[in-house]
């Protein structure tokens, strides 16, 4: 490509990471059913790369193929990994064939807890839907004998309870923000709001018992850390709007 500098290196895949792979589907099969059933429909290649600063990714202009950083990542990583990715293949796929939002205002800008930052409802609405995807795995997780997976490590089960619990914040957060709006949307898009939305009420009702089980001080920091944001986030943009709102 002109102007760009591509520099690109074929390396074969070390075979205990084909392994790991082959156990991610494997153990996601066993998780999660329908999960799995929508990564088999959607996802049809994936591709391991080695990339610093990514972890996984994928294109809109390439329908089902996902980039996976298996090298640096561990089995509950890769299994995350294929959720992520396969979440951003259905929401590309619902935007191809219906009209979600009926307009996209790209100067109204809503807080982020994932970037940490303002971005459009659109940005939104994306982030909402595949992270709605991972806190639904970790929820099945939590809901699956560990004795039932393969190579499943104990170490895994407080990561899990913690993303569980950090994925749910930030949900409701977002999803409070989304149906604040909901004249933005249209019928199917209010359709898939409803939808992400009981999926965060059943979450909520299990992170209330799962949040006492993270045992981690790390992890409790954060966790403390992150609902304090938040409720930064809340004074500062939404109780903002409503003044703003109530002005007009």
């Amino acid at each position: 490509i002109k102007g760009v500098d591509v520099n690109l290196k074929k390396k074969k895949t070390p075979p205990l990471k084909i392994i790991q792979f082959k156990e991610a589907e494997e153990n996601l099969n066993n998780i999660w059913d329908y999960g799995f059933q929508l990564y088999k429909s959607l996802t049809y290649k994936v591709i391991p790369v080695k990339s610093d600063g990514l972890v996984s990714y994928s294109h809109f202009s390439e329908p089902g193929i996902s980039y996976i950083n298996l090298l640096d990542r561990n089995l509950l990583e890769t299994v995350d990994d294929l959720i992520h990715e396969n979440a951003h293949h259905h929401l590309n796929l619902i935007l191809k064939k219906h009209k979600i939002l009926k307009k996209n205002d790209p100067e109204q800008k809503y807080y982020s807890p994932w970037r940490d930052s303002l971005r459009s409802i659109y940005a939104i609405l994306h982030a909402s839907f595949t992270f709605s995807f991972a806190a639904k795995l970790f929820y099945h997780i939590l809901n699956t004998d560990p004795s039932s997976l393969k190579n499943w490590k104990m170490e895994y089960l407080e990561t899990s309870r913690f993303r569980f619990i950090e994925e749910t914040k930030m949900l409701t957060y977002s999803l409070d923000d989304l149906n604040r709006n909901n004249a933005l949307f249209t019928k199917k898009g209010l359709e898939l709001l409803e939808q992400l939305s009981n999926w965060n009420k059943e979450n909520e009702k299990m992170a209330r018992l799962i949040q006492k089980k993270i045992s981690n001080k790390k992890n409790i920091e954060k966790i403390y850390s992150l609902q304090k944001k938040l409720t930064s986030a809340t004074f500062e943009y939404k109780r903002y709007a409503d003044i703003k709102a109530s002005k007009k």
